[in-house]
């Protein structure tokens, strides 16, 4: 399903890893995994969105 999006193999393992996990959260740099994943209705996020966060 998710290997003709054309993403990398790194994104597609990720976001197939939190449907498998059932993680709550995943952390991706690239937009168009971040937008794919939010599709999926998971909780993606930058790095520096996190790093914004815990230096509050």
């Amino acid at each position: 399903m998710l290997s003709k999006l054309n993403l990398g193999k790194g994104e597609v393992e990720a976001i197939n890893l939190c449907f498998e996990i059932k993680a709550p959260l995943l952390l991706i740099d690239e937009k168009k995994g971040r937008n794919i994943a939010q599709s999926y209705k998971l909780s993606a996020w930058i790095y520096q969105k996190i790093m914004v966060k815990l230096s509050f």
